[in-house]
């Protein structure tokens, strides 16, 4: 009876051994170099494969503008005449004229044009403007005035200047033969007259002497 308690103590502790060596080979077993090992938790999510390309619709064309039309636009001419409207020193008709197209080499009755009444008047810009649209500085009214025996006899220096800078002849001379010199004199405008000889400005008797 003693003999088998021991045999049976001893069975019992061989199975105790050999489960606890079991257990610790299991512990022990190497973990093979250069393995990687995965968890479920790091396995890679699919992809979703690229969604189609989706074309922009074509975009229209603008619509094409019209063009204004460019075609000039004509002025009309004020009621009161060009030569009447330079003696009231009424600029903004003139003006009008101007850009109207006026004919601003147009005589009146007595043969006298539009510089006439700017010489006059003694408007030195209208003077300018009507140049600068063609006006003839050597026009001759019926009686072979000219706008520069005018600006000599009635004395006004700075037209007379002006008209010698536009062009204006010095020894043109009138029916009766007299030359801007011969006014400036006549009217005893003694600077005028110096002006007029110092760019060549003669008397109507030394023109005829001269066989002028």
């Amino acid at each position: 009876m003693k003999h088998l308690l021991i045999t049976t103590i001893v069975a019992v502790l061989l199975v105790g051994c050999r489960e606890a060596q079991h257990s610790t080979a299991l512990q022990t077993l190497p973990v093979e170099q250069g393995r990687d090992v995965k968890l479920a938790s790091d396995a890679e999510s699919p992809v979703p494969p690229p969604s189609p390309s989706v074309e922009a619709p074509p975009v229209a064309p603008p619509p094409e503008v019209s063009q204004p039309d460019e075609s000039p636009v004509k002025l009309e001419s004020p009621d009161i005449s060009i030569q009447d409207a330079i003696k009231e020193g009424d600029i903004q008709s003139v003006m009008q004229h101007l850009a109207a197209g006026t004919d601003v080499n147009a005589k009146d009755d007595r043969g006298e044009t539009a510089m006439f009444s700017a010489v006059i008047g003694g408007y030195k810009e209208i003077i300018k403007m009507l140049v600068n649209k063609g006006a003839d500085v050597n026009v001759k009214n019926n009686a072979g005035f000219t706008p520069l025996h005018e600006g000599s006899y009635t004395g006004q220096k700075e037209i007379v200047e002006l008209l010698i800078t536009c062009g204006a002849d010095v020894n043109t001379m009138k029916i009766d033969g007299m030359t801007p010199l011969d006014m400036a004199s006549f009217g005893n405008h003694n600077e005028i007259a110096a002006l007029l000889r110092n760019h060549g400005g003669k008397t109507g008797a030394e023109l005829k002497a001269e066989g002028r």
